[in-house]
């Protein structure tokens, strides 16, 4: 299951993402991540395979879709026809549902999504709501649940959604109590508090989001990321020595996660940090000669530069998007960026679908520069990827 972190209300300050350099002739724009001069048959290679992946590509949305989220074989987006977005679900059969709730206004709009709910936050006075949405249907409200108001600068308590419970972490008021509490609800249901963050064993200092799926739940505090197991209370440091700088990913198996050196797996049956940015540098995979470094991992964005689907990561790299296989330790292109005499495609913000669809936006210009925006691809993940 993909989960993917977004900026909190905890934190007014965007978890911020840094620019990993890898040794190639990039100037950090995206370039293909050639080095010296590029010989015609290199060229036609990356041509070749350019156009074969392209052959399994189709526009899915046009580029008014955005912020993209998987749930399910479900993709979620947003629209801004004016300053307050629209919510979007797209089916796995291609059909579309436009949601006819509020997400809030300007700079106040949230949700969190699972495949069946829709969630979203409204301060009102002391208190604040939160409202759970029916996921296939437009506008039916599944019920509702309030709690004091934080009483900082805080706007509403971060929130998550696992399946069909919602939770809400709460941090020390006098009406919600000592320590930093997790609190739970069903649609419809009142918020129960379970535990606290410091009965799991974490000192908490600033806590800047969570997520849940199913019985694990990941916290990143003071740029440190938790482990939280919520049946036996009890937290584990999965060993990030810098700052999280991007989207946490968690599985199973694992969580992987970016941080301000590049892309890393922490594994929890070796209970050990892998260096996933190193691994596929160390791999023996390149295009062409001339683009051995294309593939690898780039910071490209603050936001999602990688997302999971089943063994594979799926990651921006200096050319296109690519995936690595956590198991065999393989490096496969999923989609190489276009650049030519007419136009510029980067592909930036991959998500993908419990069915192997993996949605990419296709940030275009027409002046050679990574442009501002662009549609939205699809491409399939059992077609393009090995066996």
């Amino acid at each position: 299951m993909r989960i993917s972190f977004a900026a909190s209300a905890l934190s007014l300050a965007l978890l911020s993402g840094c620019f990993f350099g890898a040794p190639s002739t990039s100037d950090g724009s995206g370039s293909s991540g050639t080095e010296g001069p590029t010989t015609d048959a290199d060229t036609a290679a990356f041509k070749k395979l350019s156009a074969d992946l392209e052959s399994h590509r189709t526009q899915a949305m046009d580029k008014s879709a955005m912020e993209l989220e998987a749930a399910g074989t479900t993709v979620y987006y947003r629209t801004y026809p004016g300053k307050d977005p629209i919510f979007h679900r797209r089916n796995a059969d291609g059909t579309t549902l436009d949601y006819g709730f509020s997400l809030g206004s300007g700079d106040n709009a949230n949700e969190r999504t699972s495949d069946d709910l829709v969630v979203t936050a409204q301060r009102a006075g002391d208190h604040i709501t939160y409202h759970v949405y029916d996921a296939h249907v437009a506008n039916t409200e599944k019920g509702l649940a309030d709690l004091p108001a934080p009483t900082d600068e805080q706007k509403w308590w971060a929130y998550a959604v696992s399946g069909s419970t919602i939770y809400v972490i709460t941090t020390p008021t006098d009406k919600t109590g000592t320590g930093t509490a997790i609190w739970s609800f069903a649609p419809g249901g009142t918020p129960t508090k379970l535990f606290t963050l410091e009965d799991a064993g974490i000192k908490v200092g600033e806590l800047l989001d969570f997520d849940v799926d199913g019985q694990t739940m990941m916290v990143i505090e003071s740029g440190r990321l938790w482990r939280v197991d919520l049946t036996t209370k009890k937290a584990q440091y999965m060993q990030n020595k810098t700052e999280i700088a991007g989207a946490v990913n968690f599985s199973k198996d694992g969580v992987a996660f970016e941080d301000s050196t590049g892309l890393k797996f922490f594994d929890y049956a070796q209970n050990g940090l892998r260096d996933l940015s190193a691994e596929i540098q160390a791999s023996t995979y390149q295009i062409a000669p001339t683009y051995k470094t294309s593939h690898y991992f780039y910071s490209a964005t603050t936001s999602n530069n990688f997302t999971r689907w089943g063994s594979w990561i799926v990651y921006t790299g200096y050319a296109g998007i690519f995936a690595y296989d956590l198991a065999q330790k393989r490096v496969a292109p999923v989609l190489l960026d276009v650049s030519n005499d007419l136009v510029r495609i980067a592909y930036r913000y991959p998500v993908v679908t419990a069915d192997g669809s993996a949605y990419l936006v296709g940030l275009t210009s027409q002046d050679g520069a990574v442009g501002a925006d662009g549609p939205v691809y699809r491409t399939s993940m059992k077609q393009v990827l090995p066996n």
